[in-house]
């Protein structure tokens, strides 16, 4: 059995991997199936404004974070947008909460099932203060960034 190519194949220059991604995209647009969660846990208070800029020097040096798919007459394309201007770190504060781990775990399974565009942004992060002397990093990673 041959298997040709069509034209969307033809034309992309995603992987096949990337490929199967936005193919599930344009099936399932409004789930947030491909959707990577992460949190770190750290044992201290961070500054906020020395993490964003680190992690602007990350996106900024690193395409993958920059990497948006786009729709060309048909034909799905890796794009890398440019440089990010708009602050990138949220900063959430649980420390009022009456149980900040619960409130974290809300937040965070709220937040999860936001679907990441697959023509914009591909991550979502933020510090998330839970304790006077604890901060959660929480990273949301479209599945295309690692695959």
């Amino acid at each position: 059995m041959t298997v040709e190519k069509n034209d969307t194949v033809a034309g992309t220059n995603l992987s096949p991997g990337q490929l199967l991604i936005w193919l599930g995209m344009q099936r399932y647009p409004e789930l947030p199936i491909y959707n990577t969660v992460s949190t770190f846990k750290i044992a201290r208070a961070l500054d906020h404004q020395a993490f964003e800029e680190a992690f602007r020097s990350l996106v900024d040096a690193a395409d993958a974070l920059r990497s948006t798919f786009v729709d060309l007459n048909g034909v799905p394309r890796c794009v890398i947008r440019a440089l990010h201007r708009e602050p990138l770190v949220e900063q959430v504060n649980l420390t009022n909460e009456a149980d900040p781990d619960a409130a974290l775990r809300r937040w965070v399974s709220q937040r999860g099932r936001r679907r990441l565009p697959i023509d914009g942004r591909s991550f979502d992060t933020a510090l998330i203060r839970t304790k006077a002397e604890e901060t959660v990093w929480y990273l949301n990673q479209h599945l295309s960034l690692i695959h």
